[in-house]
């Protein structure tokens, strides 16, 4: 299934998805995307404007992801996201409020 419409005077954006209503394709004239899943329904990889993403998820959180062969790993406390590191970067640690809330980054 395909959807398009205009935005604006003169943007066409096209979506295409499949049977299972998830999103295929994208494309607003200036970026192309086409998405894969995998049997779990979670997005496998992303390609967009011939970049590729590789997705690696642990249960139903993002555990890392990998563009150009550098790859991000994505640490989880108990109230989600609590930071991530690319490589050879330092590790971006979230500060959160008591309600899980982020309100700083801090590298180290």
């Amino acid at each position: 299934m395909a959807l398009s419409g205009r935005v604006g005077s003169s943007t066409t954006k096209v979506y295409t998805y499949d049977r299972l209503n998830r999103l295929m394709q994208y494309n607003d004239g200036s970026t192309e995307a086409v998405y894969t899943y995998g049997v779990d329904n979670l997005r496998a990889s992303k390609k967009v404007n011939g970049e590729k993403t590789e997705f690696v998820w642990n249960g139903q959180n993002l555990a890392g992801e990998t563009t150009d062969g550098i790859s991000t790993i994505y640490n989880y406390d108990v109230t989600g996201i609590a930071g991530y590191k690319k490589d050879n970067e330092e590790e971006v640690r979230y500060i959160k409020d008591p309600h899980g809330n982020v309100i700083d980054m801090q590298q180290e």
